[in-house]
């Protein structure tokens, strides 16, 4: 039996159906810029969906560029980084593309806001855990 084991360099924080958490995200070509919902976010990275009816076609290996985050409180500050697609989930029969995309050349604000924003995600999930009655 195959055993997943998980290769991420950075831990990711997901957003729940509750929490809404967008970013505004331009192709590098200069096209028109559009807003998508983020599922997960990392040091390393963003994974987010938008509607297949946006007609918004990416593939591997595509530059964008994450103009700012936005929708929650502590992601605010987030803004102006370079990424590549890495993958991408695009089955005909959803009303979603999910894709991943990883951070390039990330400067050293925009990764202790990352950095920062991780911490605070995993110690307050970690106090929710110890609230919760066994």
């Amino acid at each position: 039996m195959d055993s997943f084991q998980e290769q991420r360099k950075y831990p990711r924080i997901f957003f729940s159906g509750e929490e809404v958490a967008l970013a505004k995200i331009a192709p590098a070509a200069g096209e028109k810029s559009f807003d998508v919902r983020l599922l997960n976010v990392s040091e390393g990275g963003i994974g987010f969906h938008l509607k297949r009816s946006a007609g918004i076609w990416l593939k591997v290996n595509d530059s964008l560029q994450l103009i700012t985050l936005f929708g929650h409180p502590h992601l605010g500050d987030v803004s102006d980084l370079s990424m590549e697609v890495r993958w991408i989930m695009d089955e005909e029969y959803l009303d979603h593309v999910v894709v991943g995309c990883e951070f390039i050349n990330l400067d050293v604000h925009n990764r202790e806001l990352l950095q920062d924003f991780v911490l605070v995600a995993l110690s307050e999930h970690k106090h929710q855990q110890q609230d919760v009655p066994s």
